[in-house]
């Protein structure tokens, strides 16, 4: 017997649901299926390494550790050195008696710390050891308050964090795209180089 045409109607709808069903199954992968096939992004591994006496890590912050390492990438280098990060007082009067004895590459300073190197030149000039004339610059840097005023280096590190990458550390055909990331960073709060200042290093505050 013929079905009617309502009961025709509705086998013809459920035929062609079935139908779609399967076409669906075939042609639209699982989702998980999907996330297997799409390629993992792996950022490349950056090693930063710290030498030196007033290079301490323990200070260097993990969000100056991704933006070292941002500007690194934008770069196209791997690793680098930082030589020196927050400084005590007394790491700071060794610093300059090491330029003024020329053991370092002399920087320029602000009023606060050039007034702290005159005071060791005059006891260098008095012929006084070497512990003496960092201990009487020591003391002089611990009359400016805040003591940051003669070195960012010497700024409270959970507020600024002040560090040193070693020049060497970059290759040399790297360092001017190195410099231009820098400078491009906008959590890079100041930046000082051989190319703007006397600095002999890549002077960076964050």
């Amino acid at each position: 017997r013929e079905q009617p045409a309502q009961s025709q109607a509705v086998t013809a709808a459920n035929s062609v649901q079935r139908l779609e069903a399967a076409q669906t199954s075939v042609t639209q992968p699982a989702a998980s299926q999907t996330a297997a096939t799409q390629p993992t992004v792996t950022q490349p591994p950056i090693t930063i390494t710290f030498s030196g006496q007033s290079a301490r890590e323990e200070t260097f912050s993990a969000y100056s550790r991704n933006v070292l390492k941002d500007i690194l990438r934008a770069t196209g280098v791997s690793s680098c050195t930082i030589t020196s990060t927050t400084r005590t007082p007394h790491d700071q009067a060794r610093i300059f008696y090491q330029q003024l004895t020329g053991t370092l590459t002399a920087a320029s300073y602000a009023a606060s710390g050039e007034a702290v190197k005159t005071v060791g030149r005059s006891a260098i000039k008095q012929k006084k050891s070497r512990d003496e004339v960092i201990a009487l610059m020591e003391a002089k840097i611990r009359t400016f308050k805040p003591i940051s005023q003669v070195s960012k280096h010497l700024a409270d590190p959970a507020v600024l964090n002040v560090f040193d990458v070693a020049p060497s550390s970059i290759p040399a055909k790297k360092r001017a795209a190195f410099v231009n990331a820098v400078n491009a960073d906008a959590r890079v709060n100041k930046f000082l180089h051989p190319g703007n200042s006397t600095d002999p290093v890549y002077h960076i505050e964050v």
